[in-house]
């Protein structure tokens, strides 16, 4: 199409349910080919919600935020996006429901999203959170080691139900 590789036409987001129950295993997300790919300056809603054989993501540079329930109810496994460095925003529910095992942020973060990660059963560890809101990482019954260190705010209920959790490195001075 006119403007592939640079000038010209691009994408600019994806609607609401984009993809649903598309047979969709990896989505590539660059937005170096837009201003905004996604979840860049629209913060599109339940863009792959319940894509169930979404497995994998891989986001390119300059993605700004994630938008509520984007990821909900996919099949991913792991969510890295600790090299997101201009990553700002993750989305409410973003990553409710998912089959994700470890989840690493960038500490640039500035809003981590309500129940981001709420009901992942296999979630195992997650580090690098700025910022963790409400229901968080509630009913993560896997979920073990927590590295919070950089964090200046913990939510209402952020662990509710994560009896198996043996780790957590808080921030340093802990203030309450």
């Amino acid at each position: 199409p006119e403007g592939y590789g640079g000038g010209g036409s691009h994408v600019e987001g994806i609607d609401a349910a984009a993809h649903g129950d598309d047979d969709l295993v990896v989505a590539a997300l660059d937005g170096a080919v837009g201003e905004a790919v996604a979840f860049g300056a629209h913060h599109d809603d339940e863009a792959f919600l319940g894509c169930t054989s979404l497995t994998a993501i891989s986001l390119g540079n300059n993605i700004g935020a994630i938008g509520n329930e984007a990821f909900a109810g996919t099949g991913l496994v792991s969510v890295d996006l600790s090299q997101q460095n201009d990553l700002q925003q993750i989305g409410d529910w973003a990553f409710v429901n998912t089959n994700v095992a470890s989840a690493s942020m960038p500490r640039n973060i500035t809003n981590n999203g309500r129940g981001a990660f709420l009901y992942n059963k296999t979630l195992a560890s997650a580090n690098g959170y700025a910022t963790v809101l409400a229901f968080t990482f509630t009913g993560n019954t896997a979920l073990t080691d927590v590295d919070i260190a950089g964090s200046d705010t913990i939510g209402d209920y952020a662990f509710y139900g994560d009896y198996a959790m043996t780790s957590i490195t808080l921030p340093q001075p802990l203030t309450f």
